[in-house]
């Protein structure tokens, strides 16, 4: 047996009537699609991370490479233990909110807000072990649920265009 009737058995592809082709492209267009978040993540969190004795270029090369092996242990996981042709990394609007809210707006030093992400990370895995995340959830009206990610796509978008000069946020008088 081949590599690819190996694969093709142990992904059960014939049964969701696809190919190892068709996969293989299929991830390598996700794979493009969401490259940026290579690029763009360490830079996110680079303004907000400082590190005596490391140097800007390389932070944000370390970054670069904690990024890539966070998604990729991520999407391995998802795809060889849980089956499922879904890409996974960090979530930029989180990481967006770590920097740019609590870390450099609040002041909270990135170490401490980086101990308060890893305690949030075993309260969601507790919740989802126990079956309460749905419970968390479900009161939220369906057009909430859609709006957060338009909403954290053009905070995204107003960092990216702040950051290349295109519009400039000033701060509000009161």
């Amino acid at each position: 047996m081949g590599l690819t009737e190996t694969l093709a058995d142990y992904f059960d592809l014939d049964q969701h009537d696809t190919t190892v082709r068709t996969e293989l492209l299929a991830g390598l267009t996700t794979f493009l699609t969401m490259s940026y978040i290579v690029v763009v993540n360490p830079a996110i969190l680079a303004d907000a991370i400082s590190i005596q004795g490391v140097g800007d270029g390389r932070l944000t090369a370390m970054l670069a490479v904690v990024t890539i092996i966070s998604a990729a242990t991520a999407t391995l996981v998802m795809a060889l233990y849980a089956n499922r042709p879904f890409a996974q990394a960090p979530g930029l609007g989180l990481n967006a909110f770590f920097a740019f809210t609590v870390v450099l707006g609040m002041g909270v030093p990135w170490q401490t807000a980086l101990a308060a992400v890893v305690v949030e990370g075993f309260l969601f895995i507790a919740l989802t072990a126990a079956g309460a995340r749905e419970y968390v959830i479900t009161p939220f009206p369906e057009p909430v649920k859609l709006a957060v990610g338009s909403g954290v796509g053009l905070f995204l978008t107003l960092i990216a265009f702040e950051s290349k000069r295109v519009v400039a946020v000033t701060p509000r008088r009161s």
